[in-house]
């Protein structure tokens, strides 16, 4: 899993269990923005055109690159917001570095944006928010933050005023709405409560440090959000059954258990109570227990 191949324009292909290789959208603009941002104007070209190539075309909606297998419940094909964000992001770049490309990668940077309103939306309370994936309405923090830089820079360079305004619902929606993927202690990669793995949360910080001038409320984000990685677990104790002990847990972690009182356990436990629990031993009497937990970044904290 996360093994790509290329081939010789560049295109990336990205390996998924049971599936082999596939076509990756995100990846691939991605891998475009690398090559502009290396000023490999041969590079970016050749690439470009491959994937101006792969485009799909959808009357009234502009030009959507899509994911032809099946993922996380939803059918092939499908379109990704972020992806198609970073798409305008990367063909209005593109154009600045291959000046004989530009009215063809400036068209295809806009028609890339024209597939975004509407269909790849969804909101919260405070304004639009980016759909991840189109066949739902997941709040994925990274998705917006990355939808917000990129829809700026396209707006910026291929002058669309729409997409500026847009981008900027968008980057007022994600300063208001911070706080909810916010624990104190840890993040979440979603709403309402789906834990981020240690390489998103670190991603979601460079965002908001990108985003910080913008806003005091992602400057002070990123500050709070980058000190979890150095934070061990904390816990607090409650009054629990008879052979069982009750815990509350700051942020997810790995926990585990040793006690005479029974067999150790080790489990992956996210945020919040937990009660774990032994049969009665053998031998009656008072057992200790010993907890340790480590967090996705290795602190730990043991009582």
């Amino acid at each position: 899993p996360q093994t790509d191949i290329t081939d010789e324009d560049g295109v990336v292909y990205r390996y998924f269990a049971g599936r082999c290789f596939e076509f990756h959208p995100l990846a691939n603009f991605g891998a475009l923005n690398a090559r502009i941002a290396a000023k490999d104007a041969e590079g970016t070209k050749r690439l470009a055109d491959a994937l101006i190539a792969r485009g799909v075309y959808r009357a009234g909606a502009g030009v959507g690159w899509e994911y032809t297998f099946p993922y996380s419940g939803g059918r092939a094909p499908w379109l990704s917001g972020m992806a198609q964000a970073v798409a305008a992001q990367a063909f209005a770049r593109a154009a600045a570095l291959v000046p004989e490309e530009q009215t063809q990668f400036v068209r295809s940077a806009q028609a890339a944006y024209r597939a975004i309103p509407g269909r790849l939306l969804t909101s919260v309370a405070a304004g639009p928010w980016i759909r991840l994936y189109s066949f739902g309405s997941l709040r994925v923090l990274n998705a917006q933050l990355q939808a917000v830089i990129s829809l700026q820079s396209y707006a910026t360079a291929a002058e669309d005023a729409d997409a500026a305004a847009l981008a900027l619902r968008m980057q007022r929606a994600s300063a208001a709405t911070l706080s909810k993927f916010d624990t104190g202690y840890w993040t979440y990669y979603a709403l309402p409560h789906d834990p981020s793995p240690l390489d998103y949360q670190q991603y979601v910080v460079q965002l908001l440090k990108r985003l910080a001038p913008a806003d005091q409320r992602f400057r002070d984000a990123a500050t709070r959000i980058a000190s979890y990685e150095k934070q061990p677990p904390a816990f607090q104790l409650a009054t629990g059954a008879l052979g069982a002990l009750r815990f509350w847990l700051s942020k997810p972690a790995t926990v585990s258990v040793d006690t005479a009182a029974g067999p150790s356990r080790r489990v992956t436990l996210g945020g919040g109570w937990h009660t774990l629990s032994w049969p009665e031993p053998k031998r009656p009497g008072i057992y200790g227990v010993r907890v340790t937990a480590v967090d996705f970044a290795g602190n730990r904290a043991s009582f």
